[in-house]
């Protein structure tokens, strides 16, 4: 709604439902776990079923067919007068109900009316809670967040924020917490698993370990579930959890930055095309021996995933600044697309979720430039043959005149970048004079020549006619010396 109607405020609506299951017919064998006979007396306990774990599945279909009745409307079908024949929308979660509409002409009243009818024929005329039913507003609280359709932001609200901290620091200041404690602080930070998505890798580890304990038994916290703790805590005191964009949360936000970026055992690289810079770090000693240490156990702190993690992170830290102060609209994130050949990196990255020491440390340090920067940063998987640009950059050597950037007889040179057109001359040249370049190795090189003009400059430029004719001069003319035959069912046998 934000890009299809920019100059209209969008507004919200909450309906509740009353006394849901007074209304619905429960089953028999289910109903008979609600009541309970005390003397001649039959007691049926309605509040029962708000704990009842098959709840949501059995409300789900009601609440499904008032969203049908709700979405299948439009302000022509209720008033003819009106030429609006754009359907309502409508999100049902249990028992709550909401509208989200732009503010124009007749069309929040008849949205409104839309969902009262929808309660009215699928529950009947009492099922309509008016203490709870809200009015239309550009900041509402519902689904346990404060949502907010002028600056399109979602916050938790102050009250949740301050009882997840209390819960936090009475879990931090005892050696030993009861389940039924866990319990209680998953329930309060599960609304800052939807606003801080790093936190979720967190969370989830902490309900790891609530499930593997039992109910009656005292759980003992690792030093990393603290460590977690103290770091989600850090970040409600540091407002992660306030005015989050909903771009963010529905993946609509797009990319402003490109980053590709490459890892070796040699060092990692990371180019930023649009800048025309590039950030090249080498490995010490101490580094490649722990490349040498076992992938699976807990002793291997510089893996393969750790040192593509490292390259988003120092990338962030270095550029974060820079990035910081470009103006955005409505103060929205800059969202940061890094580019990565390694596809379980970028599903490493995507999830927040690793057990090596050195990724989550990396992944909280992640966050907090995101934080720092207002800045989103996502990860993509790059094809290894497209990333040839930041492998060539890893594997060639740093002349001697580019190592210190500082001196004065560089000038033009400074402390977080080099210039690029070493790199094209580097890249065309290649690392061996001596050797000729095949008509393969010129088109790749050509092919990168014309997407940096096509990012740069907006055009992609062609060679002349002779220049073309000499490429193609250079292709094979005579059979190649090993013919490749096409495969045959005898070659298969």
């Amino acid at each position: 709604m934000d890009f299809q109607y920019p100059h209209l405020q969008v507004k919200v609506l909450k309906g509740d439902v009353k006394s849901a299951f007074g209304l619905i017919p429960v089953d028999a064998k289910l109903a008979a776990h609600f009541a309970g006979s005390c003397g001649g007396l039959a007691i049926v306990d309605m509040t029962l079923p708000f704990g009842w774990t098959g709840l949501p599945a059995h409300y789900g279909a009601f609440g499904g067919a008032i969203s049908f009745l709700v979405a299948r409307d439009s302000p022509k079908s209720l008033d003819p007068i009106e030429q609006d024949d754009e359907s309502f929308f409508s999100f049902v979660w249990v028992d709550d109900h909401i509208l989200l509409e732009v503010d124009r002409g007749n069309r929040l009243a008849l949205a409104e009316t839309a969902l009262r009818l929808s309660m009215i024929a699928t529950l009947g005329p009492k099922s309509i809670n008016e203490k709870k039913f809200s009015s239309w507003s550009t900041r509402l609280v519902a689904l346990g967040l404060t949502w907010d359709t002028q600056r399109r932001t979602i916050s938790i609200p102050a009250d949740k924020v301050h009882k997840a901290l209390n819960r936090i620091s009475d879990a931090l200041s005892h050696p030993t917490v009861s389940r039924h404690q866990v319990e209680k602080l998953l329930r309060s930070l599960r609304y800052l698993a939807i606003c801080c998505r790093s936190t979720r890798a967190f969370l989830q580890r902490l309900h790891q370990l609530w499930r593997r304990s039992s109910r009656f038994q005292s759980i003992r916290l690792p030093q990393d579930a603290r460590h977690d703790l103290r770091w989600v805590a850090s970040l409600l005191q540091n407002g992660a959890a306030n005015r989050v964009p909903t771009s963010i949360m529905a993946e609509t936000l797009e990319p402003a930055v490109h980053l590709f970026m490459d890892a070796s055992n040699e060092g990692i690289a990371v180019l930023y095309p649009a800048a025309h810079e590039y950030i090249r770090l080498q490995f010490d000693e101490e580094e490649r021996l722990g490349m040498k240490l076992p992938t699976s156990g807990s002793t291997s702190w510089f893996s393969t995933n750790v040192r593509e993690a490292l390259s988003a992170v120092l990338a962030v830290l270095v550029w974060g600044p820079q990035w910081q102060a470009t103006c955005r609209p409505k103060d929205r994130p800059l969202h940061v697309r890094c580019w990565i050949d390694n596809a379980s990196a970028v599903a490493w990255l995507g999830d927040h979720n690793t057990k090596n020491p050195a990724g989550q440390e990396l992944t909280r340090v992640l966050y907090c430039a995101e934080l720092s920067f207002n800045l989103h940063v996502t990860s993509k998987h790059l094809d290894g043959s497209s990333n040839y640009l930041c492998g060539s950059r890893i594997k060639s050597d740093i002349p001697t005149e580019f190592r210190k950037i500082y001196k004065q007889k560089l000038p033009s040179c400074n402390g977080s970048r080099s210039p690029t057109r070493h790199a094209k001359v580097e890249c065309w040249q290649g690392r061996n004079e001596n050797a000729n370049n095949r008509v393969d190795t010129v088109r790749a090189k050509l092919s990168h020549v014309r997407w940096c003009h096509q990012l740069r400059a907006g055009f992609r430029p062609s060679l002349q006619p002779q220049h073309d004719l000499v490429i193609h001069g250079m292709q094979r003319l005579s059979p190649p010396r090993r013919k490749r035959a096409a495969v045959s069912i005898d070659m298969l046998r």
